[in-house]
């Protein structure tokens, strides 16, 4: 037993000075391995020049003889993914012994590059055989000589509804789009300091207008909920409601600015292929709305010809909203282009298209690899890359860049990084979409854009838009029993156009974001249900009608408080309507008599009396009727009459 345990003893002294002696030396748990830093000084660079690296890192211990392992991959575009291009090259550079903090610079060799186009630079650090830590980047290569090249960038300045249907804001996201921090994560001055910063940077930006709506609720004062928590009011004129004040003041001096054209998206960006394709009547309110809120809002001058259509998908049936309500020309995604009966040869160049109606639009198709190389983890190197893949193509543009996704807008840091490569870069003039379409009119006769139907994605999504399909239809046949400026159908538009919003089922939707739009849709069919619930039958009642012929009255309650107009349905066993048994009937406020001639087979009948508008049963009710026939009368008329002569007999006999 002795032995034993002085072996075991034995053994543990080994384990334990063997972990100690290799902990410096790389010996160490997953989550105190080294981070790798990698950044290249130039991110669009020229053929013929070096690539400078510059490497940060600290170490925990000794990196005795390091060295730099650089593999080059490409060229191609981004959008092909990390490490999926073909190793074009390799190139190694000894570091020394590190240790501590290091910072480093490698220059990879002009030749390890064989040609123009998007390159990722993947840098491994070794130390002997069991050290080693990697970092990537990538970057773009251009001719030493580039012509010159058109781009346009279009920023949507979006974030989606983040009230409920009272008006209660539900999270923070416009509070933080109001904070005057650039730097501060959602910050709409990360927009507002680039023209500053950046006064020969010309772009675009496309402005939701329920964002500036919701700017301007806080700016009122507003009420707060956060998630699990009570209530709480901030006053106008304190506080965040101050800074949203401040915010929509900056924003309209930006707006004034030579170098930024604004357009508008829909009024509150819904899949407009997606409203349009279901028939729904608000797709035209959606854009005219989103125009005028702009440029009310923002007091420009005068509205947009231009939109940008979220999700950038056109159809031929989205074209004729956008046509019926002027705009003149939006982004679109270049598989669109597909569905055009003629297929424009290059697609950075802008395209007259019409419908069978001769409605008429012009599409600006977006650079697929720009679109995608905006995107999260937002990064300079891949935008560069991309840019130069484009290139490759011998396209000189103008190529449109707009993000994938249009809530959210890029980061401050982000968009400085795009704004110091561009200003580096002469060869590349930037335009608005105005300039674009002015240096490069589309053809003046339109192709034929055949395009239908729509489509989303995943079963939150597809449950929703039916939801808000049945919403739809109710609303509808409200809308259709009354014009009255007292009902309440503004209220109810702007409900369903919350509701429409693209943000409640985009791809990956939270369902906490989902429920929160279907509390728009419960909110626009609880309020047609109450509006329809002051209207009554007067039913449960029993009338008496002299032979089988008669008039059946029915009377109707109308407590709206305006005029409204509902279908009127009889129906019941044993009983016919001589002027038919529906009638369109309008509905005054409080009581309604109407008489509808009809034909009795039995003494008895229940007459079923229906409101309807549409497929909206309104209020049911019943009405009894007892049909008495002259010649179940005479009988007992008869009889009464001789009782009664009987009785004038009896009487003259007491008498005498």
């Amino acid at each position: 037993m002795g032995a034993s345990r002085s072996t075991l003893r034995a053994l543990l002294l080994v384990v334990v000075t063997g972990l100690v002696v290799a902990l410096p030396f790389g010996w160490s748990p997953a989550f105190a391995v080294p981070t790798l830093l990698l950044d290249v000084s130039a991110p669009l660079s020229a053929e013929g020049a070096p690539v400078e690296l510059h490497i940060t890192t600290q170490l925990g211990g000794p990196w005795p003889g390091a060295k730099a392992v650089v593999n080059v991959r490409g060229p191609g575009a981004p959008s092909a993914g990390t490490g999926a291009l073909p190793l074009a090259s390799s190139y190694e550079q000894n570091l020394g012994d590190l240790r501590g903090q290091v910072d480093a610079r490698i220059s990879v060799p002009a030749d390890k590059f064989p040609g123009v186009g998007g390159y990722e630079i993947f840098v491994d650090i070794v130390a002997g055989a069991q050290k080693r830590m990697t970092g990537s980047v990538w970057l773009g290569r251009v001719s030493s000589l580039p012509p010159t090249v058109e781009l346009a960038m279009v920023l949507p300045v979006a974030a989606g509804v983040h009230r409920d249907p009272s008006g209660v804001f539900v999270d923070e996201t416009i509070q933080q789009a109001v904070t005057p921090d650039a730097g501060s994560p959602g910050s709409l001055y990360a927009l507002f300091t680039l023209a500053d910063r950046y006064p020969k940077w010309r772009m675009t930006w496309a402005v939701e207008p329920l964002l500036l709506g919701q700017i301007g609720e806080l700016s009122d004062g507003f009420m707060f909920r956060p998630s699990g928590g009570a209530e709480t009011a901030v006053e106008k004129g304190t506080g965040v409601a101050a800074q949203a004040t401040q915010a929509l003041d900056t924003f309209r001096a930006v707006s004034r600015l030579e170098s930024l054209q604004i357009i508008p998206m829909p009024y509150a960006s819904p899949q407009m292929s997606l409203v349009a394709a279901k028939g729904w009547p608000d797709g035209f309110d959606q854009v005219q709305l989103g125009k005028t809120q702009v440029q009310s809002v923002l007091q420009l001058p005068a509205a947009s010809g231009g939109m940008l259509s979220p999700g950038l998908d056109v159809t031929t049936e989205s074209l004729s909203v956008f046509s019926s309500a002027s705009v003149d020309y939006v982004l679109a995604d270049t598989e669109v282009a597909n569905d055009l009966t003629e297929r424009p040869a290059d697609l950075s160049l802008p395209v007259r298209v019409r419908d069978q109606e001769n409605g008429r639009l012009t599409l600006l198709f977006v650079s697929p690899e720009l679109r995608a190389a905006l995107a999260p983890p937002w990064d300079g190197g891949v935008f560069a890359a991309a840019l130069a893949d484009e290139l490759t193509g011998g396209s000189r543009g103008p190529f449109i860049a707009t993000p994938s996704d249009e809530y959210g807008w890029p980061p401050a840091d982000f968009l400085r990084e795009i704004g110091d490569m561009l200003g580096n870069a002469p060869w590349i003039q930037t335009r608005t979409l105005a300039e674009v379409l002015s240096a490069h009119p589309p053809d003046s006769r339109p192709v034929f854009l055949s395009r239908y139907g729509t489509q989303v994605e995943g079963f939150v999504a597809d449950a929703y838009v039916k939801s808000l399909g049945d919403a739809q239809a109710k609303a509808g046949d409200f809308e259709s029993a009354t014009d009255s400026e007292r009902a309440p159908l503004n209220k109810l538009r702007l409900l369903l156009m919350d509701a429409e919003s693209r943000y409640w089922f985009v791809a990956g939707v939270d369902p906490k974001i989902a429920n929160l739009g279907l509390a728009y849709v419960r909110t626009a069919t609880d309020l047609v249900a109450a509006e329809f619930d002051k209207v009554d039958v007067a039913g449960d009642k029993s009338v008496i009608v002299m032979g089988r012929q008669g008039d059946v009255p029915v009377a109707v309650v109308n407590k709206t408080g305006y005029p409204i107009k509902l279908q009127l349905v009889l129906a019941g066993d044993g009983v016919s309507f001589d002027g038919g048994s529906v009638r369109e009937v309008t509905l005054s406020p409080q009581e309604n008599v109407f008489s509808f001639p009809a034909r009795f087979v039995r003494g008895r009948a229940e007459v079923t009396v229906s409101l309807k508008s549409g497929n909206t049963k309104v209020d049911e009710g019943v009405v009894r009727v007892r049909s008495i026939s002259a010649g179940s009368v005479i009988p007992w008329v008869a009889g009464v009459g001789v009782l009664l002569l009987v009785g004038v007999a009896l009487l003259r006999r007491r008498r005498r």
